[in-house]
């Protein structure tokens, strides 16, 4: 019996701790909001002209310096788009066509996950952007592109494909076995 079996059935189940994983994994961190600067003289406010001005007590908030995630830009799904469409020298009907050529899907795989990493887009907003393309198609390109960027692959993708490759070979051989009994 080989060391590893999977049945049919295992193959589509659904882990939530592993869906968890790769979601997290996915997502940017939350970007942290600016603490508001006031300066300790308040301006006085009025509500209503005939009313006697109303003064709010002083908030004296210590001056923060902005941090460097806020006081950055944030890059556009437009600009990532045209930065990486010049490199590869491709059009954008090409990018946003149903084309499946090898320099296409990279460069729609390279588009998409920086989108993800660097801008704020949902993977469905990011589908939208890219001449409405489902989301899963988005999601499923971005973790194909980081196991090849970085070397990890999903274990019950491993599995399957392990288990795809050790049925082909034992189709094989048993075409061999068969080729040598009639000959």
């Amino acid at each position: 019996m080989p060391a590893l079996e999977i049945r049919p059935e295992e193959i589509g189940r659904y882990d939530p701790d592993a869906y968890r994983e790769r979601y997290n994994r996915l997502r940017p961190a939350p970007q942290k909001r600016p603490v508001p600067v006031a300066s300790c003289e308040a301006p006085i406010e009025t509500t209503k002209p005939e009313q006697k001005p109303v003064q709010p007590a002083p908030v004296c908030v210590p001056d923060v310096p902005p941090s460097p995630i806020v006081a950055e830009r944030r890059v556009t799904f437009r600009e990532i788009r045209e930065e990486e469409l010049a490199k590869a020298g491709i059009s954008l009907a090409q990018f946003e066509g149903d084309c499946r050529h090898r320099e296409n899907v990279l460069v729609r795989r390279i588009i998409w996950t920086r989108a993800a990493t660097e801008t704020g887009l949902s993977i469905s907003a990011i589908g939208r952007l890219s001449g409405n393309k489902d989301h899963t198609s988005v999601l499923r390109a971005i973790i194909r592109h980081r196991e090849e960027t970085t070397g990890m692959i999903d274990k019950s993708m491993q599995a399957y494909r392990e288990a795809s490759r050790r049925r082909w070979h034992e189709k094989q051989a048993k075409k061999r076995a068969a080729a040598l009994v009639e000959g």
